[in-house]
This record gives structure tokens, C-alpha cells and sequence, in this order.
């Protein structure tokens, strides 16, 4: 089952991380041309963005690679902290249209790649939508897979206890069905008590 699409009456949260103050006011001003609505924070700086990442809890990060404390990817990297992924959609931008670099921004998490040079208000709303609701489906197939795996280790467990309970519930009926001592093929129905009266003197 694929994820819902992300609720309209509310405004995608769009956190642009980007050293160049010129280059923000122009990704506002493409978000602003869009027919879907966005709202926005900045910061000029990797360690402002990540601080404002934890504090705002974005759907999407637009992240300069060349940042004056770091490298965008670094950041990237460290935002998956302990979590082992990104816990929002991020897009990595750059002034160079570079294949490594669109890799390496792919293996720390990035959602998508744009270089600077495509930015304009038809292509970068487009590709801040798309990769929140790629982000929102993988975070739904990852949790699907999770509820499998927590699903199949509860059936290996009871495929594990399964032949201890057979040998209780054989032993249980053996020790029912059959006495102890000469009787020991002598079925339970075929036991008879005394009549009560024969030790009435």
C-alpha cells in the first residue's frame, strides 16, 4: 500500500541550508511561483542547519554542498545520526554538475541531486515534492518491513517452542491414559473402581 499524499491544507516545511544569501532568496522566490505551499527557514551554515533540523523537524532540506564549516554531504552523514537515515527528505545542490558528487550525495541519504545552474521555479518545487513523498514511502515500506521481521521472529519462536509442547502434551496424555505399575497398557476406560458397598461391613 503506497503512502498518502501529504495533507494540502498544510505547508511542506522547506529548511534551506546555504552559505550564499542571493541563492537563498532565489529558491524562495521558485517556491513562492509554485501552485503548492511552503514555508521556510534558513540557516548559512552545516552546524545552524543541523541545530535548526532537531528544533524545526522539516519535510525537506535543501543542502549547499559547499558550506564554509563543512561539507554538505559531512552534514548529510551526521544528520542520520544514531538513527542510521536522514529522518526528512533532503535535496543536495551544488554550482557544479558533477557525477561523483551526485553519488556520493545519493549514498549519504539524499533524496535527489540538483545542480544550481537547473534551479527555477518550474524544476526545483517539482523536485522538493517528489523526493518528499519518495522519503514518505520509503519511511512506510521501511516500517512495513519491520512489522514483518518483528512478525517473523514471533512465528520462529513458536516454530521453536512447537516440539517441547508436543512432547508435554504427549507426555501429559500418556500419564492420563495409562496407570502406573502392571496396568501399563490398560486404558483409562477399562480402569475400574470397586463398588463403595464391598467395603461396607
Amino acid at each position: 500500500m503506497f503512502p498518502k499524499q501529504m495533507e494540502t491544507t498544510r505547508p511542506s516545511k522547506i529548511l534551506i541550508i546555504e552559505d550564499n544569501a542571493i541563492d537563498r532568496e532565489v529558491y524562495k522566490r521558485c517556491f513562492w511561483e509554485s501552485k503548492w505551499g511552503f514555508e521556510f527557514a534558513e540557516a548559512d551554515c552545516a552546524v545552524a542547519g543541523m541545530e535548526m533540523a532537531a528544533a524545526w523537524r522539516p519535510d525537506c532540506a535543501l543542502v549547499d554542498v559547499n558550506l564554509p564549516d563543512m561539507d554538505g554531504i559531512e552534514a548529510l552523514t551526521r544528520l542520520r545520526g544514531n538513527l542510521g537515515r536522514i529522518p526528512f527528505a533532503t535535496v543536495v545542490l551544488t554550482a557544479y554538475s558533477e557525477e561523483s558528487t551526485a553519488v556520493r550525495a545519493m549514498k549519504a541519504g539524499a533524496m535527489d541531486y540538483l545542480p544550481k545552474g537547473q534551479v527555477n521555479a518550474d524544476t526545483l518545487p517539482h523536485v522538493v515534492k517528489n523526493a518528499i513523498e519518495r522519503f514518505l514511502m520509503q519511511q512506510r515500506i521501511e516500517e512495513q518491513r519491520s512489522a514483518l521481521e518483528k512478525g517473523g521472529q514471533r512465528y520462529q519462536v513458536l516454530l521453536e517452542a512447537m516440539p517441547q509442547m508436543v512432547w508435554t502434551a504427549n507426555a501429559a496424555r500418556a500419564s492420563w491414559s495409562t496407570p502406573t505399575g502392571d496396568g501399563l497398557n490398560t486404558p483409562a476406560s477399562a480402569w475400574r473402581m470397586p463398588p463403595v458397598w464391598d467395603g461396607i461391613a
